[in-house]
């Protein structure tokens, strides 16, 4: 089990019977909390919930520089990590929620207090913490996965 600095992710798999398959802490360099697990439809799991760590040890990208960052990881139906991605602007960004519209595609709810137009947020910016919705779709590689909907609402 990897140990971090404070709270990581931790998720157990267990079988028909509630015996151990697998479990798996995941975590970066500081307070990683999660919120949110999505059973997905290739048989792996999304998890997602809220970063102030830098890159390391699971993480792959460092804060985004605000408070809270969105941070989201796709493990396979036997825990390993297949990928993971960090969102989120100048101040805090927190996912509470976690969807699969279509099979591949994730939609992911909570909330910014980001500005608009700063780190991965382009909507407008409408009051202190706004509804954010974020719509990823495509192969979810880490490095091909693209906002393709930034919804703010007031």
């Amino acid at each position: 089990m990897n140990q971090t600095e404070q709270e990581d992710y931790w998720i157990v798999k267990v079988d028909s019977t509630n015996k151990v398959s697998w479990d798996r802490t995941l975590g970066g360099t500081f307070s990683d909390r999660c919120h949110a697990l999505l059973s997905t439809t290739d048989g792996g799991f999304l998890l997602g919930g809220r970063s102030v760590s830098n890159s390391g040890h699971e993480k792959t990208a460092d804060s985004k520089g605000g408070g809270y960052d969105i941070w989201i990881i796709k493990l396979l139906a036997d825990g390993t990590i297949q990928w993971d991605k960090t969102l989120g602007g100048n101040d805090n960004d927190e996912l509470y929620d976690l969807m699969e519209p279509t099979a591949g595609a994730f939609l992911l709810t909570g909330y910014s207090a980001s500005a608009t137009n700063d780190g991965d947020k382009t909507a407008p910016h409408r009051g202190e913490d706004d509804l954010w919705l974020i719509l990823l779709e495509g192969s979810c590689a880490a490095s091909d996965i693209a906002i393709t909907s930034n919804v703010t609402t007031p």
